[in-house]
């Protein structure tokens, strides 16, 4: 770990990069309207945890460049078993810290209409789509200082839409690697299945050899229209260094079902959102979490299903195994609205 200063987050931090990459206008824009939410928003306040004194935001640069690999024979051995490349797995996106490091996607998903890619390069080529779903429907850019800051700095991530009436049999996966906590880890997936279609999404976060302190701020944006179904897997393991944010959000349109099915095992201190948003009605949400606290580590986990449409359902089974001395708190929250409030 560096003793550089802190990365000064301002407009011109903003400029600077997003120049440099080439993003659309639309997206720059979105970028700095966000930052001058993230100047003026209060932190979230998870229930019965103080997080006033917690580093969420501090890092020394922006990106850590990494190489592509040409195989999965080349990743490291922690990965391999993630990915299982001897069973030949036909769909995955691999990253390494903020490089778009590996890309598989079968040329049958390809013929009928399947985007799988990274963030940006979806961005920029799938500007319309992305920029329909990105933050305006599932987790809003103005909730709390957190949300604004990954909007202004998102620095990674993932885009998956499933087109209408596709039903996607093999497991689609996203690996994301952590070497380097000088950079943070600003990470967002975007997942989108569109009417009648269904898809199975895995994603893996892994630190390997992470020593220091560092931030990670993930949001995963699962948006299912109409008579759509997606399982959303996740197993995290990042390292005891990270103070980590997480927010998995489901969208949940009419008929249609959100299944999520995750594992945090972080080893540092994390706040963590899941919140299912039963819009449509006959939509159903089912999530099930499993957590595990070890060391000094202070963990705060809600799970919430927010029903708006008509005959919803939905379900919460939360597991956690708590050791030394270690704090690992659960919230489960099922709320009831009038469905225009939405």
């Amino acid at each position: 770990m560096t003793t550089q200063t802190p990365a000064k987050i301002d407009q011109a931090f903003i400029d600077a990069f997003s120049t440099k990459a080439n993003e659309p206008d639309w997206f720059h824009k979105f970028r700095l309207d966000a930052l001058e939410k993230y100047n003026t928003l209060p932190m979230p306040k998870p229930d019965k945890t103080k997080i006033d004194r917690w580093d969420f935001v501090s890092f020394q640069k922006y990106t850590a460049e990494e190489k592509a690999f040409s195989s999965l024979n080349e990743l490291p051995e922690e990965v391999k078993s993630l990915v299982e490349v001897e069973h030949g797995v036909k769909n995955v996106y691999i990253q390494h810290n903020q490089t778009p490091a590996f890309l598989q996607i079968s040329d049958e998903l390809k013929e009928k209409g399947v985007i799988f890619t990274d963030l940006f390069t979806a961005v920029k080529e799938h500007g319309e789509l992305v920029q329909k779903y990105f933050m305006t429907k599932a987790v809003k850019v103005d909730e709390h200082k957190l949300t604004a800051f990954h909007a202004a700095l998102v620095n990674g991530g993932a885009f998956l839409y499933v087109p209408k009436n596709v039903e996607i049999k093999e497991p689609i996966q996203s690996i994301f690697i952590h070497t380097d906590a000088d950079a943070p880890l600003i990470n967002h997936v975007l997942i989108v299945a569109d009417d009648h279609s269904s898809v199975t999404y895995v994603e893996n976060y892994i630190s390997i050899g992470v020593e220091g302190k560092g931030v990670a701020n993930v949001i995963a944006e699962v948006v299912a229209n109409t008579n759509a179904t997606i399982n959303f897997g996740a197993v995290d393991t990042l390292s005891e260094g990270l103070t980590t944010y997480v927010n998995r959000r489901g969208y949940v349109g009419r008929d249609s079902r959100v299944e999520w099915a995750l594992g945090m095992m972080n080893s540092g201190d994390t706040i963590f959102d899941n919140t299912t948003l039963l819009i449509g009605d006959g939509s159903i949400g089912n999530t099930k979490t499993v957590a595990i606290g070890t060391g000094n580590q202070t963990q705060n986990f809600t799970t919430k299903v927010v029903h708006f449409g008509k005959a919803s359902e939905g379900f919460i089974l939360n597991h956690g195994v708590v050791k030394d001395k270690a704090t690992t708190i659960f919230n489960g929250i099922g709320k009831i609205e009038r469905s225009e409030e939405r």
